[in-house]
């Protein structure tokens, strides 16, 4: 695990990136992109920011990858499926607490994620 994102898969046509403290994985683009490659993937990706923007609308931010480079043109804040991508999410915080100390949540969010319970 990088110490400024966490990258995952949601399924075999979308990775997922997770936020890891209060700075945006967004800062790490190019970062981001060369694990991408490294992983030889193409597709879609999906930024989960809730420990750098909170339960915030844009919590959730979508972008085409090329196996090389981010479709910069192609980043959009994503509103649907959001309870799919809010499980996903809660079982890697679950399981990963150490990193909501770190964050924007407040510390009742923070004891939500803790106890298991979807935010």
């Amino acid at each position: 695990m990088n110490c400024q994102y966490c990258l995952g898969r949601l399924d075999d046509a979308t990775c997922i990136v997770w936020s890891v403290s209060y700075i945006s994985p967004t800062e790490f683009l190019e970062e981001i992109a060369r694990a991408l490659a490294d992983w030889a993937y193409s597709g879609g990706v999906v930024f989960d920011l809730l420990l750098a923007n909170g339960q915030a609308s844009n919590r959730f931010v979508g972008a085409r990858f090329d196996g090389r480079d981010f479709d910069r043109a192609s980043f959009v804040v994503i509103s649907q499926n959001l309870d799919t991508l809010k499980h996903v999410s809660l079982r890697f915080y679950h399981s990963h607490p150490e990193m909501l100390e770190n964050s924007v949540l407040p510390k009742t969010t923070q004891f939500l994620i803790r106890k298991n319970i979807c935010v």
